[in-house]
């Protein structure tokens, strides 16, 4: 029994022992957070759809497929509320397709989303972690990663992405974030057509990303600016690599920056910027001024999540200039 949990916590085990017991934590790691999420999310998977969900999923008659078919796709741009989130709606076009217009089913997929995030954010510390730090031992590691996703995963602030179908926009855009930063960092650490293979790969999760909510336009920034940290504990060659790929993600960056202001320009978004969002009482302008405000409310509630503080309405004052 000592020997069993000695191998689980990953110490006092040989080298040759390592890889099993690293395999054993994780698979215990997984079964404890579905089980945990199941039995948390379980009250919420009888609601039905709620508020935005009726103009966004259930009164769009292009995401109730029957079949697929290039027609169907191609009105995923053309006849959806939010044609930019094309990854967001195809993903409500396929629960149609294999299960109806049943909030269940909605519900459930939007439940491993979530536990895919959650993975994915543990793979994601342990890799940064091996990269900026390798010095530190593997239990610690885990344990670190471990508790960080299960915080992720069972945080009270996450019911709304969660339980809140059309949210999904959200989980997805975060889910393939943290995937296509996790790639990114790898890429650092492989050689090779790995390298090739794993930066491939970045983008094009990185891209999903943006399908799913334009939240993820900020991800080759964060490419940029863990190149430059990065950079500072390497020598002068790591350092002239760390800076090139910092300066190739501020491009893509201000490259994703320019593709989204021409979207909106074409899609006419641009003309909320000084006047009142059809349904609001403030402008794009307002909006982008009030971010502050709502990032510390959001802070706070990480911190100390309250029931009374958990509203799906919010009163929060908009900033006016």
């Amino acid at each position: 029994r000592t020997k069993f949990i000695l191998c689980v916590c990953g110490m006092g085990r040989s080298d040759r022992q390592a890889p099993q017991s690293n395999r054993l934590f994780w698979v215990w790691f997984a079964i404890i957070a579905v089980v945990l999420v199941g039995v948390v999310y379980q009250p919420a998977m009888t609601g039905g759809f709620y508020f935005d969900d009726g103009r966004n999923i259930v009164e769009v008659t292009a995401l109730h497929w029957r079949e697929f078919s290039t027609e169907n796709l191609a009105a995923l741009w053309s006849e959806t509320k939010l044609p930019a989130r094309v990854v967001a709606n195809f993903s409500f076009a396929l629960n149609h397709l294999v299960w109806g217009q049943d909030p269940y089913y909605f519900r459930l997929v939007n439940v491993i989303i979530h536990l895919v995030a959650g993975f994915g954010l543990a793979w994601m510390i342990d890799t940064f972690v091996r990269d900026l730090s390798p010095g530190t031992p593997a239990f610690t590691r885990r344990y670190l990663s471990a508790f960080a996703a299960l915080v992720f995963l069972l945080h009270p602030l996450n019911i709304q992405a969660v339980s809140y179908i059309v949210q999904r926009m959200t989980s997805l855009a975060a889910m393939f974030s943290i995937l296509s930063f996790s790639t990114f960092v790898v890429s650092f650490m492989v050689q090779g057509w790995r390298r090739v293979f794993q930066g491939v790969l970045s983008l094009v999760l990185a891209l999903f990303a943006i399908g799913s909510k334009e939240n993820a336009y900020l991800l080759p920034l964060l490419f940029a600016l863990y190149a430059f940290a990065r950079s500072r504990s390497l020598g002068y060659h790591g350092y002239c690599q760390s800076m090139l790929r910092t300066s190739l993600g501020v491009a893509v960056f201000l490259v994703f920056l320019g593709g989204a202001a021409i979207i909106g320009i074409s899609m006419g978004l641009t003309e909320y910027w000084l006047v009142p969002f059809p349904l609001r009482d403030f402008s794009g302008y307002e909006r982008v001024l009030t971010q502050f405000r709502v990032q510390l409310r959001y802070l706070a509630l990480w911190l100390v999540p309250l029931p009374d503080w958990l509203n799906l309405d919010h009163d929060v004052q908009v900033s006016r200039s």
